[in-house]
């Protein structure tokens, strides 16, 4: 009876002997002169452009919500407390240590301002994406 069971040193030799091939056969394409057209890569280019765009312009619209979210917390947190002024320093503050420590410098107590005052421009939410696209 044959052994159906293929052991790992002949599966490495099949994959050699598979990229040999079709290094060969790249190799002998390129000595009969075929090449890619610059249209056919122009085009491919331009698939890998129009992606990478839309990646960073969904990552920016991300961004934007997060900040507007992190702004309507601290917003809301801020307006929760009777002396508004001096919980807000401390807030900003104690904040800005907090998250700064975890996630870096994005979170300083300037930036939490700006994402507060953020909120405060776009106070509705679904009028970010309006506003920045």
């Amino acid at each position: 009876m044959r052994n159906r069971f293929i052991r790992r040193e002949n599966i490495f030799s099949i994959l050699c002997f598979h990229l040999f091939t079709a290094h060969a056969f790249v190799d002998f394409c390129f000595c009969m002169n075929m090449k890619l057209t610059n249209g056919f890569i122009d085009e491919v280019k331009g698939i890998i452009e129009n992606s990478r765009t839309q990646v960073i312009q969904s990552v920016h619209h991300v961004w934007a919500r997060m900040y507007w979210g992190l702004g309507r917390k601290i917003f809301e947190e801020k307006q929760m407390e009777s002396d508004r002024a001096v919980y807000g320093i401390y807030l900003f503050k104690h904040l800005s240590l907090e998250l700064s420590a975890l996630y870096g410098e994005s979170f300083s107590r300037r930036q939490l301002e700006r994402y507060r005052q953020f909120h405060k421009l776009y106070p509705i939410a679904s009028a970010l994406r309006t506003q920045f696209t």
